[in-house]
């Protein structure tokens, strides 16, 4: 009889050997969309400059993944919607990686609207909207009345909106706001690349004032589509199709192929706790624009944007690389804070939902007056403006500028309303609207009712306001620390511009708030910055 030898005492050993190794933590994940290999490409300063050298076989992706072995990745997903989707899935679902708590910065090359940016410059994208679901009618075939042949999926004609369709999720992503702001708060002073070439380049453009300025950082939105399309009126396409998509909260300034198909997966493996959605940045910067200069037409300027010949090739991959890292080297020196909250969520606060009596045209403007909030804090200012409005046009608008005219009494309303007077008879401030980005103080309510502007329409409420303040203020002191006692009674709560105006001018009519989380994600970037507010908090903590 043959005794087959018995080998238990080896099965623990055995079990050891074969067990999978835990999944590798990861801090940031960096997505390029193209490389060749030796030649210039989005992943390759990655991979040098960050010493990505171990490189992991990534068998259902387009490429393979290189890290540093301590927390940082680069791939690449291969050029157009579909690819980025299916490179990205074969990462979220791979078990080497522990995903869960990981930044994802999808850093790239695109084109830009002159009318926002110029070449080699760089745009934190707050909105991306897909440019492939459509329906679409040949050129040749388009009627005479319509801008476009080119439909949103169950329309009937262009931009047709039917209240009882739901949009389909697939088609815009909104990213996180308050991140996008704080990156672009972290990186907006960066010198970036630029050349006599672009410089020539940029005096082409003439009449459009920031498609003349060298590159600059900047916040946008960003079409995406495996089309590479080009010319003024695809330009103009590509703001009207991102102004439908985000219910008048974006603006079209970059044109990409692949972001799309990217955030899609992301939101998948979101879904299924792989990711998390809200760490998701897009950064794009402009290797050309998306349309001609005024003395070229479409197809000339078409021809000479291809490929490696784009004006600004180099320049944008460097853009990407040293825009980009700022926030990747940020987001690991203060990792342990980063890791469970993503910087810029100074303050958990919901935005409370718009106004009803806010119609499309309401929300157009306060578009412009976020963006002109954004401006002030750029010239040295509180976060705050104001727009006078005429028959849907804009007549005057005016920057809080406390600090840069050393007035306390300039903010954003009576300052319009001061320049305003002198421009205007009391006819057309009473036919005017005001939009404020945020709700009217009392001395600025006063202004209005003294000029006799009949309707206002604010973004974020006095009381969100004091909020963000309250929570900077919190977040300042040691966890456990007694607030110090107050020099002067503490303020009482705002006062509503509602109740001021029903006290003092019943006629003026009051809507808001309006896009508030928009409003929320200024506020929250710019008031742990503020220098009084810096230097109140800085006394107390002495």
């Amino acid at each position: 009889m043959k005794i087959l030898p018995c080998f238990g005492f080896l099965c623990p050993a055995l079990a050891l050997a074969t067990a999978e190794p835990p999944p590798l933590p990861i801090k940031v994940v960096i997505v390029s969309m193209f490389q060749n290999e030796g030649q210039p490409g989005e992943r390759r300063l990655w991979q040098e400059r960050l010493h990505l050298d171990q490189r992991l076989p990534l068998p259902a992706g387009h490429s393979d993944v290189w890290t540093d072995g301590q927390g940082v990745l680069v791939y690449t997903t291969g050029m157009g919607v579909s690819n980025a989707a299916a490179s990205t899935t074969a990462l979220g679902l791979d078990p080497r990686f522990d995903l869960r708590e990981a930044y994802w910065l999808v850093a790239g090359i695109s084109g830009i609207d002159p009318a926002d940016g110029s070449m080699g410059s760089a745009v934190w994208t707050r909105y991306v909207v897909d440019g492939g679901l459509a329906h679409e009618l040949d050129a040749r075939e388009i009627p005479e009345t319509w801008s476009t042949g080119f439909l949103p999926l169950g329309s009937a004609r262009p931009f047709e909106r039917k209240p009882d369709r739901p949009m389909d999720p697939s088609q815009v992503f909104a990213l996180n706001p308050r991140l996008a702001e704080w990156a672009y708060e972290l990186t907006k002073d960066t010198v970036l690349p630029d050349s006599p070439e672009l410089a020539r380049r940029r005096s082409e453009f003439i009449g459009y004032p920031n498609a003349q300025r060298p590159p600059f950082v900047l916040l946008g939105d960003n079409l995406s589509s495996s089309t590479f399309w080009h010319g003024a009126r695809m330009t103009k396409f590509g703001n009207d199709w991102v102004d439908f998509w985000t219910g008048h909260r974006g603006n079209f300034t970059t044109k990409a192929m692949e972001d799309s198909g990217t955030l899609q997966a992301l939101r998948n493996l979101a879904r299924a706790g792989r990711v998390d959605f809200g760490r998701v940045l897009v950064l794009r910067t402009a290797s050309n624009h998306t349309m001609q200069s005024p003395d070229m037409t479409a197809w000339q300027s078409l021809a000479r944007e291809r490929g490696a010949a784009l004006t600004a090739f180099n320049e944008a991959l460097e853009a990407a690389f040293v825009v980009g890292n700022r926030v990747v080297q940020k987001i690991l020196a203060d990792w342990p804070a980063a890791r469970t909250t993503p910087p810029g969520a100074v303050a958990a606060i919901a935005p409370l939902p718009d106004d009803p009596a806010c119609d499309a045209a309401d929300r157009a403007f306060m578009v412009r007056a976020n963006a002109l909030a954004r401006a002030a804090v750029e010239h040295g200012n509180h976060p705050f403006s104001a727009l006078l409005v005429k028959d849907g046009v804009v007549i005057f608008e005016y920057e809080n500028t406390i600090y840069s005219t050393r007035d306390l009494t300039q903010h954003a309303e009576t300052g319009l309303i001061g320049k305003a007077t002198q421009r205007f008879d009391p006819a057309t401030l009473a036919a005017c609207t005001l939009y404020a980005s945020t709700e009217p103080c009392i001395m600025c309510c006063g202004a209005i009712r003294w000029a006799g502007i009949r309707r206002v329409v604010y973004g974020t409420t006095a009381t969100q306001l004091m909020r963000v303040v309250g929570s900077v203020i919190a977040a300042s002191r040691p966890a456990g620390a007694e607030p110090p006692a107050p020099a002067v009674a503490p303020s009482p709560p705002p006062l509503e511009c509602r109740e001021v105006f029903a006290r003092t001018e019943p006629s003026v009519q009051v809507k808001g708030p309006l896009l508030e989380a928009e409003g929320l994600a200024i506020h929250e970037a710019y008031w742990p910055r503020d220098p009084v507010l810096s230097a109140r908090l800085a006394a107390e903590r002495k």
